[in-house]
């Protein structure tokens, strides 16, 4: 028997929008599709084995991808500010437009929305944003291989190559503070963090939920994204304790807006260190949250 193998270079992500070719996402590093169905078997009095094995509540599928962010913005196919942010937003809405997500090679998610993503970038690595998008397999039931769940492999593809971001790129800025009796620690500006920073995270999640209802099947559920969700950046090895409520990685602006706050800080010092660091949190709601150009 031979074996069919899928291998990166004939695989690519694409995202659309209805029947809408959206974006195709290159510097695509690793991706998944994860499909979920949760039955309930039921057993009774004077039988062996299961009687029944009952889809009590809705099926679901994720799709998660990880991409090289580039060093800047208007590289073609590649997802822009502007892209990044109306998915962000999309998912705030009371109806938000249905987004499908296709793997080549891995799987295809249908019907589903941003439900997180997060951009790292740390000393010695690559800048990377892995995003999580929810919704429900697009070949029926859970186990059935159709084309619709496992798209053909693609030959050529259509991702491009661009210049990959480079931690000289990657920058923060800061807001005031409620760090109170200690007063309002120095922050920093768009130029730079303002300090020493060895990694940095920028996160967000909106929750997905599956809405049911007496008289429909659970496949009949309607899915909702659930603002207003959690955000936060987490910057660590800083050789000064600043609030950083945004940071810039290439073309890309990310944003907690103005409410952001201290939730967690953290001072270390120790002997043999080259010097005392300093790791801080800011959290927010994902609803304030903006992606903008730099």
């Amino acid at each position: 028997m031979s074996i069919n193998r899928t291998i990166y270079t004939s695989s690519e992500a694409r995202i659309l929008s209805g029947a809408s070719e959206w974006a195709v996402v290159s510097g695509v590093q690793n991706a998944s599709v994860a499909f979920n169905s949760p039955n309930t078997p039921v057993n009774a009095f004077g039988s062996r084995g299961i009687i029944d094995n009952v889809q009590m509540e809705p099926q679901t599928a994720t799709a998660t991808f990880s991409f090289a962010l580039p060093s800047g913005t208007g590289n073609g196919s590649h997802i822009s500010p502007t892209m990044f942010n109306q998915l962000m937003q999309n998912s705030l809405l009371d109806t938000p437009q249905p987004i499908h997500v296709r793997i080549a090679g891995v799987g295809t998610v249908i019907s589903g929305f941003l439900s997180s993503f997060s951009v790292n970038a740390a000393v010695g690595d690559l800048a990377t944003c892995e995003m999580t998008f929810e919704g429900i397999p697009s070949g029926g039931m859970v186990g059935n291989d159709t084309d619709g769940e496992l798209p053909d492999k693609i030959s050529p593809v259509a991702a491009i190559s661009y210049p990959v971001l480079t931690a000289d790129r990657i920058s923060g800025f800061g807001g005031g503070s409620n760090e109170g009796a200690g007063g309002n620690p120095a922050t920093n500006n768009i130029a730079g963090f303002g300090a020493s920073v060895q990694n940095t995270t920028f996160s967000w999640e909106v929750p997905v939920e599956r809405v049911m209802s007496l008289g429909l099947t659970p496949s009949e559920a309607s899915t909702f994204p659930n603002p207003p969700g959690t955000a936060s950046i987490t910057a660590q090895g800083m050789d000064m304790p600043l609030n950083i409520t945004g940071i810039i990685v290439g073309g890309y602006k990310f944003s907690l807006g103005t409410q952001a706050r201290v939730s967690s800080r953290e001072h270390n010092l120790a002997v043999g260190d080259v010097g005392a660091t300093y790791n801080i949190t800011m959290d927010a709601t994902a609803d304030s949250c903006v992606c903008s150009d730099s």
